[in-house]
């Protein structure tokens, strides 16, 4: 009986770690556009840059943690509202955001 409570408690551990993310793994340059830019160190420190809006150009940095599948910038200043939650997708290749009507995908560029 004992054995089959474990069997369930296995599964589920090995799930979680399967599609938890390292910082290092994680870490790297993604864009979309020359105007829009994210990078993510590996010291979970990050810079984002968003000159889409002429007007209000956000450049920004501060720290990164993970939480589940999203990236959560946090530690910084900003005059202007940007996408500071991003999620991981697409293998670990891409990261998108929304805010409002505004989606964001931006793909890890290799070097």
């Amino acid at each position: 009986m004992k054995i089959l409570r474990t069997i369930p408690i296995v599964i589920l551990l090995f799930i979680s770690f399967a599609f938890s993310h390292s910082a290092h793994e994680i870490s790297g340059t993604y864009g979309g556009s020359p105007m829009v830019k994210l990078e993510l160190l590996s010291d979970q420190t990050f810079h984002y840059t968003d000159i889409s809006n002429p007007d209000k150009p956000v450049d920004v940095s501060g720290d990164w943690h993970l939480e589940k599948n999203k990236i959560i910038l946090s530690g910084y200043t900003s005059a202007y509202a940007f996408h500071d939650t991003w999620k991981i997708g697409d293998n670990r290749t891409a990261v998108k955001s929304r805010m409002g009507m505004s989606f964001y995908r931006l793909v890890k560029q290799v070097k």
